[in-house]
């Protein structure tokens, strides 16, 4: 996503670290044994993923509709 996406500015830097916060969030939550994902970091994903939902469909709003 960074190569794609950040690192050609079409989206900002905020962006590509939501995208990392989450990759690392689903691999605690995957491979992390006695370590689990708390509330807030939950919290904290799903803001991350609707501000990376909505720079999507702004991007292709006819592609990817917010809403049905």
């Amino acid at each position: 996503m960074h190569r794609e996406l950040v690192k050609t500015n079409r989206w900002p830097r905020e962006l590509g670290e939501d995208y990392a916060f989450l990759i690392r969030l689903r691999s605690t939550g995957d491979y992390g044994g006695q370590i689990h994902v708390t509330y807030e970091e939950v919290k904290d994903a799903i803001e991350a993923t609707e501000r990376i939902l909505s720079a999507i469909h702004k991007e292709n709003p006819e592609l990817f509709p917010l809403s049905a």
